[in-house]
């Protein structure tokens, strides 16, 4: 099979500190995008990602459905981490990770706070009582979510770039998951945001499930048929079609989707190909973030 390489070497090659990702990743993208695997890994990739979201929890589903929340996630798990490294009690503070999103990515407080309180409920966060700032622990359950996506994704990246065994290395648990955990979250830190690369779908990426509605919009394209009813992307993901409706209409008023007459709603090449360009980009940072050291 064959494997894309980048200045000569394996994708599966030398380790990276983690900063800011500039032209390199931009770079890797790019050959990602070329490699004569990369359709089938893209398409394999998008298909599970609707499958999880059709069966996964409401919950779980609202939680990885915006941007800004997954990064939360991340950083709740690596804030932890580094805590612990500095020989500290592994709190997070809810005020250093508005700090964060609130410098770097664009976020707000109300929705670090609202994604703290639902990480609560969901038993992904315990927090601490008697302290005058709202602190977090993280549990078992969040670590083994992020686990079970990390692992998900390793085994898509896998697709590309087979001779980096990232499914192997899950299997044999040789800490790939911490140095991804610690790789995503210090990327967050330093403000990457892999959905800003793409501004072409920030009309989907602006609204709670619209990821899970541009997953949809992508899998029509596939089948070079026309997007399900508005009704019917509802009754999907147990959402109101007024939602439904407010993600579309940007998707149209962006030249992401169209209408053909009485034929329907159909992607445009505009949305395919700035998703294949998220995806590229996607997969890339995950190749980077579980090279070995």
């Amino acid at each position: 099979m064959t494997t894309v390489s980048v200045s000569g070497d394996r994708f599966a090659g030398r380790a990276l500190t983690c900063g800011p990702l500039t032209d390199q990743l931009m770079q890797l993208a790019g050959e990602v995008r070329q490699s004569p695997l990369f359709p089938e890994a893209e398409r394999k990739f998008t298909e599970s990602v609707v499958k999880f979201r059709l069966a996964g929890p409401r919950l779980v589903n609202k939680l990885l459905g915006k941007d800004a929340r997954i990064r939360i996630v991340s950083l709740c798990h690596c804030l932890h981490e580094r805590s612990l490294k500095r020989g500290e009690d592994g709190r997070v503070a809810a005020a250093e990770i508005v700090d964060i999103i609130e410098n770097t990515l664009g976020g707000s407080k109300q929705i670090v706070n609202t994604t703290l309180d639902m990480m609560v409920a969901m038993q992904l966060l315990s927090k601490e009582a008697g302290r005058r700032q709202r602190h977090f622990l993280p549990t078992a359950r969040l670590v083994a979510l992020l686990r079970s996506w990390y692992s998900a994704m390793a085994a898509h990246v896998d697709h590309v770039d087979p001779d980096g065994r990232r499914s192997e290395r899950f299997e044999k648990d040789d800490g790939i998951f911490e140095q991804m955990a610690a790789y995503m979250g210090n990327a967050f830190v330093a403000g990457e945001s892999l959905t800003g690369r793409v501004p072409e779908l920030a009309g989907f990426n602006r609204h709670d499930y619209g990821w899970a509605v541009l997953n949809v919009a992508t899998v029509s394209a596939y089948a070079i048929t026309t997007l399900p009813s508005i009704r019917s992307i509802a009754s999907l993901f147990h959402i109101p079609k007024s939602q439904v409706a407010v993600i579309l209409n940007d998707a149209f008023q962006e030249g992401l989707l169209e209408r053909r007459n009485s034929a329907g709603v159909w992607p445009t090449r505009q949305l395919t190909d700035s998703y294949s360009k998220w995806v590229s980009i996607s997969f890339a940072f995950w190749i980077l973030a579980s090279r070995k050291g």
